[in-house]
């Protein structure tokens, strides 16, 4: 199942631009290379909830992403 929706995420970046999807698709889209083979939307959706935007998540220290449930160590 989480290779498919993959494969969907990488098709809808290619037509549409990551400007075209929802912040928590972007965030899920670059946690793949981080966790390969696990659904990653619940991890993004935390994230957002936790630092507010992409730009808080991106500023998060090490130390905060950690703190986040479904954060891998």
């Amino acid at each position: 199942m989480a290779e498919g929706r993959r494969e969907r995420m990488r098709a809808k970046i290619r037509s549409r631009g990551a400007e075209g999807l929802p912040p928590h698709e972007v965030v899920e889209f670059f946690l793949y290379p981080f966790i390969p083979r696990k659904d990653t939307s619940p991890l993004a959706k935390e994230l957002l909830k936790a630092f507010g935007s992409m730009d808080g998540i991106l500023e998060a220290t090490e130390e905060q992403l950690l703190e986040v449930k479904g954060m891998p160590k």
